[in-house]
């Protein structure tokens, strides 16, 4: 008997410590910073080599702020805007002569290297799910459509879409740590001379959110 009594306990121990409380999320709001490293895949971030000429591109850290809505006990809306580094390094081993159809033929000095840093923001508005709302730990997931703005001289926005996901791991009923990835798709966003490529990344994150509102306080 006395077994079992400890073991009640002990179980009863795990579980209230496991817990944050089954609240319902509805009504509920929470705001949160972000910071991370992202890689970039696909033909937008191959090394291009030629005879006399060669360039890479990768992307770098990011930073963004996000809040969401809940509008149902495990369900929202997030909105937020990402900030997203993204450098070109060329170099020049010999005379290299190109052509594009806006200007006639163009020498560049031997010897000749260098290096940029773009970037781009993304404003995202995103449908988000939690698969359970009564951990400490709580997974999720999230998707939607995101306008990209480029820095560099020229550019279009872009439509894209991202999908991924995390964890809250809660300290309080209101402070969480966010951790997770999210992957990106920009279609046509990567000019070249002679065509348009697509822009995919994988966005790893670390951040800060608080929650208020609904039955949070």
């Amino acid at each position: 008997m006395r077994k079992l009594a400890i073991a009640i306990a002990v179980t009863a121990f795990v579980v209230m410590s496991a817990s944050v409380s089954a609240m319902d999320m509805k009504g509920m709001f929470n705001v949160g910073g972000i910071t991370g490293y992202s890689i970039g895949f696909g033909d937008a971030f191959k090394d291009y080599k030629s005879e006399g000429f060669s360039s890479s591109s990768s992307l770098g850290i990011l930073f963004g702020g996000n809040a969401t809505y809940f509008f149902g006990p495990d369900m929202g809306v997030n909105v937020g805007a990402t900030y997203q580094t993204w450098k070109f390094e060329w170099d020049y081993s010999t005379d290299y002569y190109f052509e594009s159809s806006v200007s006639s033929s163009s020498a560049m000095n031997a010897g000749m290297s260098g290096s940029e840093t773009e970037n781009w923001i993304g404003f995202s508005a995103n449908f988000i799910y939690f698969l359970n709302v009564a951990a400490k730990t709580m997974p999720y997931i999230s998707g939607g459509p995101v306008l990209y703005t480029f820095s560099s001289e020229g550019s279009d926005s872009k439509i894209g879409f991202n999908a991924g996901g995390g964890v809250y791991h809660f300290f309080t009923p209101q402070a969480a740590l966010n951790a997770g990835a999210t992957f990106h798709m920009i279609p046509s966003a990567y000019e070249t001379l002679t065509e348009s490529k697509a822009i995919t990344a994988l966005q790893f994150f670390v951040g800060f959110s608080y929650f208020f509102g609904g039955t949070a306080n």
